[in-house]
């Protein structure tokens, strides 16, 4: 997996994208509810949280794994929608992703998929591959209602199947780094030359780490069980480590992807750094 592949990856994790489903729109998912009382714990769940914007018999349905703060903010977005148009009705469907990605691909076979989904650019190749998506060209982007420059090339490449766009980019956020310039200033560190190798990287996390009574990591007396400060905050490590890969020259597979990298020399190198 190249450098480039990896970002594409990574922003799709969180770049959710708006797929069209390639058969006739059926009914919805069936609920909780109808389940008989037997399968009613099964059912619970694997059953999805509708939501339901504007009013009609045949509203637009999309099934999505948006929880938390996305799936909230998503909700916001649909009401917005729903309140300037409201001859149009939306049936917002939340599935866990392990649910979305079995009940996705079997709707679509038995002819009864949702107007619309979303899921990541990560598996628009075999979704597109397998039948199971819809070419968005001549519905928005050939007309020229969506500009395909508005958005980032690296994405649009990565949900062309084809020479077919097959998705329009719904939301994507890069993997950046944020520094507190007052706690590095605190351990007399200069915030404008930040670490630029491993070496520096530990060594501004031993002088910046204070326990509670002030005590740096790299000095005597420091309290390792009464931390005030820390150097890192450790985020997804599906990302983190596989940038330290790629710092280290490796990755996870080659960039012909015919071998696997994850027991070489450099890719042990990276993961022990993390290890230490």
């Amino acid at each position: 997996m190249s450098r480039r592949q990896f970002l594409v990856n990574s922003a799709a994790v969180s770049a959710l994208l708006a797929l069209s489903a390639c058969a006739p729109s059926g009914a919805g998912a069936d609920t909780a509810a109808e389940a008989p009382a037997a399968d009613a714990a099964a059912a619970d769940a694997d059953a999805p949280a509708i939501g339901t914007f504007g009013e009609s018999d045949n509203p637009i349905v999309i099934w999505h794994g948006l929880g938390g703060a996305d799936g909230a903010t998503f909700a916001t977005m649909l009401q917005q929608y729903s309140d300037e148009n409201p001859d149009i009705a939306i049936q917002s469907e939340t599935y866990g992703w392990d649910v979305f990605f079995q009940k996705y691909p079997t709707a679509v076979a038995a002819g009864t998929p949702p107007d619309w989904a979303i899921f990541h650019a990560a598996e628009v190749q075999q979704m597109a591959s397998q039948g199971l998506m819809q070419s968005m060209d001549d519905i928005f982007f050939t007309s020229g209602e969506l500009p395909k420059d508005d958005f980032a090339k690296a994405i649009m490449d990565a949900i062309t199947y084809e020479g077919n766009t097959m998705a329009i980019p719904f939301d994507n956020h890069g993997w950046v780094q944020y520094v507190n310039t007052k706690v590095i200033s605190d351990a007399g560190l200069d915030p404008n030359a930040l670490p630029t190798n491993a070496t520096e990287f530990v060594e501004w996390a031993l002088q910046v780490t204070t326990d509670t009574s002030g005590k740096h990591a790299n000095e005597d007396g420091f309290d390792p069980d009464n931390i005030a400060v820390f150097a890192l905050h450790q985020s997804w490590p599906r990302f983190t480590i596989p940038s330290t890969l790629f710092q280290y020259q490796s990755g996870t597979i080659s960039r012909d992807q015919t071998t696997a990298l994850l027991d070489s020399e450099e890719s042990t190198a990276a993961i022990q750094f993390w290890h230490d």
